[in-house]
């Protein structure tokens, strides 16, 4: 964790703090990605951008402040443990002979709600900034 020296408001307890260097993305939604030797890369929409590597996500250094980033990591690990582990096959949703998805019959939707809250809220908006940088 990299902690900034200038205080900022956190977006998430809205607190004048030292803000940290937080993924936009959380880190494990990246592991996926990764091959042995090669990382993601990030593309941008803007001009003069040019793609580079991204091997553990892109950061925000204007949202969270180190004790609110501890505090969504409760949600984010959920949604790592429930999205991104091995599904069976018994589960999945096919359209015609394309598998679309997977059904999840049980999970905590409360965890999830809130995931999904901060991932599309605060996140995305971050996330869609950063495109147009």
């Amino acid at each position: 964790m990299i902690i900034l020296k200038n205080s900022m408001k956190c977006h998430l307890c809205c607190c004048e703090k030292q803000l940290i260097k937080a993924h936009v993305i959380p880190e494990k939604f990246f592991t996926p990605l990764r091959s042995e030797k090669k990382s993601p890369i990030l593309y941008s929409n803007t001009a003069g951008k040019y793609p580079k590597r991204s091997p553990i996500g892109i950061y925000d250094s204007t949202i969270l402040c180190p004790e609110c980033d501890n505090y969504i990591g409760i949600w984010d690990n959920y949604a790592q443990q429930l999205l991104l582990k091995e599904f069976d096959e018994s589960l999945a949703v096919y359209q015609g002979p394309d598998k679309v998805f997977y059904k999840i019959n049980s999970f905590d939707y409360e965890k999830l709600k809130l995931f999904l809250f901060l991932f599309c809220g605060e996140r995305q908006s971050r996330i869609i900034a950063f495109s147009k940088e």
